[in-house]
C-alpha cells in the first residue's frame, strides 16, 4: 500500500514554524518507504507583514462570508505548480481565501507526478499516527474509497 500525504504549509508565519518544528521531525519523515510526505505552499511573500494583515482581515468573522471577493480569479488550469526540494509550490498568494484552489492544484500535480494508492491531505496542526492509519486502510476497500 503506497500512500501520499500532502500537507498544507504556509511560506511564512506561525503555521510554517509549527510545521518546521514538529511535523517534519515526526510523522512527515517516516522510515516506511511506502509513505511519501510532501508539503505544499503558495508563493513566498515579498512583504510577509502584508500577508499577515490580509489573513487576519480575511479570517475575521465579519469577512468570512465574503471570501469569494478576495480569492484569486485564476482557473485551475492557469495555476502553475512545480516541485523544489520535495516541496510542491503553487503559484498563488498565501491567503486564506486561496487554500481551496491551492489544495486542488497540489492534488492535480500529485495525480500527474506520483504513484500512490491513497492520498491524504493534512495540515501543520495535524498529527498522524502512521501505524494506526496503515491498519485502518488495510481493512478498507482497495478501490474507490473516500473518507
Amino acid at each position: 500500500m503506497k500512500m501520499l500525504v500532502l500537507c498544507l504549509d504556509n511560506s511564512f508565519g506561525p503555521w510554517h514554524e509549527m510545521y518546521q518544528g514538529g511535523t517534519l521531525k515526526t510523522w512527515c519523515n517516516p522510515s516506511n518507504s511506502q509513505i511519501i510526505c510532501r508539503r505544499y505552499m503558495g508563493q513566498n511573500s515579498r512583504l510577509p507583514i502584508l500577508n499577515r494583515i490580509g489573513n487576519r482581515f480575511l479570517v475575521s468573522s465579519s469577512f468570512c462570508n465574503h471570501w469569494n471577493i478576495f480569492q484569486s480569479r485564476k482557473d485551475l488550469k492557469e495555476v502553475k505548480v512545480f516541485e523544489v526540494d520535495g516541496v510542491i509550490r503553487v503559484d498563488l498568494p498565501e491567503l486564506w481565501s486561496n487554500i481551496t484552489l491551492k489544495t486542488l492544484a497540489a492534488m492535480k500535480f500529485a495525480l500527474e507526478n506520483y504513484e500512490f494508492d491513497y492520498l491524504l491531505r493534512a495540515n501543520s496542526t495535524c498529527y498522524l499516527d502512521i501505524p494506526s492509519l496503515e491498519d485502518y486502510l488495510s481493512k478498507k476497500p482497495q478501490s474507490t474509497f473516500y473518507a
